[in-house]
């Protein structure tokens, strides 16, 4: 899209103040403090991420399919619960990395930030590998479902958080906000919840299906991706010399 070409003679009268044209006022405003907003990212040299989640990126985040169901996993089916719980801790671990690198940004434009007290950054804006399939289990070491279930959703609320962050600094520099499909909106708070630990099932039909945990962990990683896509993509039109302004003197 051409730069809007603000002529002294714009606001004679009163037609480019209340209209909705790209030649109004709220277009000219908005524009002006787009470029304001891209300037400072250019300036601070906010980091773009280091993808190493697995996922694929798609067109838009994918609601999480959180399992409805358990099973008998007394012969198999079972998701093992030692495996499920360190993915679990993969979760939170890229929770904070995102948070640290969205802050870079939010912190200079005057956004609210994210807060994630859990979790380990290995690396400063690189996301770490993200598991995207369970380990089979069975009988006593299979995973309870409402343990996983619990955490699951823990895990998709932090998710929420992190694409409400990331999207207000996408629109802030003119990007298009991340689209989102299933339950994604305004987030209760910014501050990601510590995920907590599944447990063993304790007596059956209990337990949580390995395809269940599959589908959710892969969708996770597909989603993490997608937000690092968006984020690059947006970033890179920070970079000195890219990008046109959205309002120029005409």
């Amino acid at each position: 899209m051409s730069a809007i070409k603000v002529k002294i003679t714009q606001f004679t009268g009163l037609a480019n103040v209340y209209s909705r044209n790209p030649y109004g006022l709220a277009a000219i405003v908005r524009g002006v403090a787009i470029d304001n907003a891209r300037l400072k990212v250019e300036v601070a040299g906010v980091h773009d991420f280091t993808d190493n989640s697995s996922g694929v990126a798609a067109a838009g985040i994918v609601g999480l399919p959180i399992p409805f169901a358990a099973i008998d996993a007394t012969a198999a089916g079972g998701a093992d619960t030692t495996a499920l719980n360190a993915s679990l801790v993969k979760l939170q671990n890229v929770g904070l990395v995102i948070t640290n690198t969205i802050n870079e940004a939010s912190a200079l434009l005057g956004l609210s930030a994210n807060v994630s007290a859990n979790g380990v950054q290995a690396a400063a804006d690189t996301i770490p590998a993200l598991d995207k399939a369970s380990t089979a289990q069975n009988g006593a070491n299979a995973v309870s479902y409402a343990s996983a279930v619990a955490a699951f959703k823990v895990a998709a609320g932090n998710l929420n958080s992190l694409i409400y962050g990331a999207n207000a600094v996408l629109v802030a520099v003119g990007a298009p906000a991340l689209k989102t499909a299933g339950p994604f909106g305004t987030p209760e708070s910014l501050t990601l919840a510590a995920i907590p630990a599944a447990v063993a099932v304790t007596a059956e039909p209990s337990a949580l299906a390995k395809a269940d945990a599959d589908a959710f962990l892969a969708a996770y990683a597909n989603n993490v991706a997608t937000l690092a896509a968006a984020w690059k993509a947006a970033l890179n039109v920070g970079v000195a010399g890219q990008g046109a302004l959205h309002v120029v003197a005409g």
